[in-house]
């Protein structure tokens, strides 16, 4: 229902910008700062909301997920949803199939979905296309495949990944199948339907030539718990990213262990009125923070933000500074310096 300045919604509901009363999705803020660090403050409601994932809507870069994520329009009826950035076909491949790196037209590039269209992203050519455990149907989209007969219609088996009907002859069952007795396609040592078929450790199943080939598709494809899957080979498992590590460590993505940030994160003691050095030469300032009732907790050091996926250490949120007219001065990694993150706080 319309809405003015005066209010006028719904108890649970606000005034958004555009008029309407709109259900409350979260806590009030003024800035993302007064959010958790997955969510942001949505100026047109003045609430907190999650942050969009890739072909998520979003009104504003501010509302995705990643801090080089943009909001671009996309599809037919050109509605904005959160685009990951890149800056090469690696960062779209590491979000499945169906995106490519594309130059936006505005010297910002992002996995666009190669349908053209948020609603249908994972196309696909073959079965090898699809992520482990899904296959390339008749409208060349990945699909989910079975598991297990009981997934199936009746009267048909789970004969790899596809629900199909019984086997009658080995030309039904692919080039290095046979049909069994029972109906279903069985395989002989080294071939395969699915990865399941694949006893040897470190191996996978090759859909496209129905082999099983070294190396690893799933941690599940590994020796041992021990060991993940990280860019088809298992390797000790560790880090990929900062949110696996503990308060304030960063994750070396060349050794995969969480270590301790370097830098001066929230070191106390500095002058916001001196030098733009007084934290550093490295784009550190120095800021002074208050509560929510406006009291001063003190003068702390802040490093910049480093680029994404891996902005901050862990326990930290990047936040851009604005100045006049909105121009970006910094982009920082922030949190409350006067909260010690060890103790429960009452």
């Amino acid at each position: 229902m319309p809405c003015g300045a005066d209010g006028g919604c719904a108890a649970g509901a606000v005034c958004n910008c555009r008029g309407y009363c709109e259900v409350a999705a979260g806590d009030p803020c003024a800035s993302d700062l007064s959010c958790d660090v997955a969510d942001f403050c949505d100026g047109c409601t003045g609430t907190c909301r999650p942050r969009a994932e890739p072909c998520q809507r979003c009104e504003a870069a501010n509302g995705c997920a990643r801090r080089n994520d943009v909001c671009h329009p996309i599809g037919p009826e050109g509605l904005t949803h959160c685009l990951r950035g890149c800056a090469g076909q690696a960062n779209c491949d590491a979000l499945g199939p169906g995106y490519r790196c594309q130059d936006l037209g505005d010297g910002r590039q992002a996995c666009v979905p190669e349908s053209g269209d948020c609603r249908s992203v994972s196309g696909c050519a073959a079965d090898g296309d699809c992520p482990v455990g899904h296959f390339c149907n008749d409208r060349l989209v990945c699909q989910r495949g079975c598991t297990a007969d009981p997934e199936c219609p009746e009267g048909q088996f789970c004969q790899g990944v596809r629900c199909a009907p019984p086997c009658v002859a080995d030309a039904d069952c692919g080039p290095n199948a046979a049909c069994r007795e029972d109906g279903h396609c069985g395989v002989p040592p080294g071939a395969c339907l699915s990865s399941a078929d694949c006893a040897e450790a470190e191996t996978y199943c090759d859909v496209d030539q129905q082999l099983c080939v070294p190396g690893c598709q799933r941690d599940d494809d590994c020796l041992n718990a021990n060991l993940e899957c990280v860019g088809g080979r298992c390797r000790e498992r560790g880090c990929s990213g900062n949110f696996q590590c503990a308060f304030g460590e960063v994750c070396n993505l060349e050794t995969a262990q969480c270590v301790a940030a370097q830098g001066r994160h929230c070191e106390a003691g500095c002058d916001p009125m001196a030098s733009d050095t007084s934290c550093g030469d490295g784009g550190q300032r120095c800021l002074s923070l208050q509560d929510e009732d406006e009291n001063p907790l003190g003068d702390f050091c802040f490093e910049p933000c480093q680029p994404a996926p891996n902005e901050c250490p862990q326990g930290y949120q990047c936040v851009t500074l604005e100045g006049e007219g909105g121009a970006v001065e910094a982009e920082l990694c922030i949190r409350r310096c006067d909260l010690d993150p060890f103790r429960t706080q009452e």
